[in-house]
Parts: C-alpha cells; structure tokens; sequence
C-alpha cells in the first residue's frame, strides 16, 4: 500500500513539469522513456537528501525540519549548495472596472493559429524558461512526494515553509544541470533527442550511483 502511494506520488511529477526543467537545460527534444528516468533519480535524490536533512534535525532535538537542516544535507546528498529558499512571489490582484463601465468588444473574425516550422516552438519555450527563476514542478505534488519519503526515515515528521521551498529549488537545480550534461551527451552522439541512456551517462561521468 505504502509502495502504490509512492509511486501516485512520484507520478505527481506531471510530464509538462519535467518537460519545463528539460527546456530550462537547453533540451529541445526528449525521448518517451526519459520521463520514468527523471522520477526515478529525483526519487534517489531525495531520499538521499532527506536522510541527512532528518539526522540533523534529530541532532538539533527538534521535530521539525527547517531550512538549514536541509542547507547542510545539499552537499553529502550531492546537489548544488544553496542557503535560502526562493522567496514568495506575491500575486496582485487585477483592478475591476467601475460599476457601469461599458467595454467596446470588437467583433473579429476568428484567425488560424501561426503555424511555426519544426523546433521554432521548442526554441522559444527554451528561451522562455531560461529568462525566469521560478519552480517549474508544482509545489503541492512535490510536498506529498517529500512526505510520503520521509515517512521511511521519521514518522509524524514537520517540515516549515522554508524547508519545502529550498529542498525543490535544490531538486530542480540538479535536474536542470543534469538535463544540461545529457544534452551535451546527445550532442556528442549527433543527436538532437535527448535518450535515458544519455541521463545515465551524465551520472556516470559524475559519478552518481543510483
């Protein structure tokens, strides 16, 4: 039951989700069996992340897990170092029209979509991507999937806001730089598509085991 949970949750992390951090990375093109590779090793490095985070927090006689319990876990988990969360982006609220106002709707006649030549889309979504900081996987999946993990290590476990925010951002970073590497990896094959066993040999040549 624990394990089909897990697994809900790791599918959690939709395909758009790691299609975003692909373009971010400079990737244009991926392969269908690359999306069950990513869950895979964020499933690996979070819980490689969450082990350390949970021992120093155990260290610190504390029930909770903050943010610098996973600061110090990044590096003996082998992601890239950061020391704060993203900070919160507030939403403004659009300015509704005044009571009365009459709005002049132009009556058009509906237009064809653009049609771009093939990998002009993938282009801009790439460029996109790379102009922006935020998180590109939902927060509340990526939560229930940090929950259901650390259940293995600490039952009854809390995590405050800060925490939740900087172990994704760290996620996200490694994939990134990962999704970077197998690009590189495609391209020294003459290849466009990024493949699994391009993911495999960037780990490799980091040497990362699964």
């Amino acid at each position: 039951m624990a394990e089909r949970r897990l697994r809900d949750n790791i599918q959690g992390i939709t395909k758009s989700a790691i299609r975003r951090l692909a373009q971010r990375g400079g990737v244009k093109r991926m392969s269908g069996l690359v999306y069950e590779e990513i869950r895979g090793i964020t499933k690996v490095v979070m819980e490689a992340l969450l082990k350390d985070a949970v021992i120093y927090m155990e260290s610190a006689r504390r029930i909770t897990v903050q943010e610098g319990d996973v600061a110090a876990a990044l590096p003996s988990a082998g992601l890239p170092k950061m020391w704060k969360s993203p900070k919160k982006k507030r939403v403004r609220r659009r300015e509704r029209g005044r009571v009365g106002e009459e709005v002049e709707v132009e009556q058009m006649r509906p237009q064809r979509p653009h049609r771009f030549k093939p990998g002009t889309r993938a282009l801009m979504d790439i460029r996109k991507y790379q102009k922006t900081t935020d998180l590109l996987i939902p927060k509340l999946p990526f939560q229930r999937l940090m929950r259901e993990i650390a259940q293995d290590f600490k039952t009854d476990l809390r995590f405050s806001e800060d925490a939740l925010l900087l172990c994704q951002a760290a996620v996200e970073n490694y994939l990134i730089e990962l999704f970077e590497d197998a690009n590189l990896c495609a391209i020294s094959a003459h290849r466009v598509t990024v493949q699994a066993n391009d993911l495999q040999l960037a780990r490799r040549i980091r040497k990362e085991h699964s």
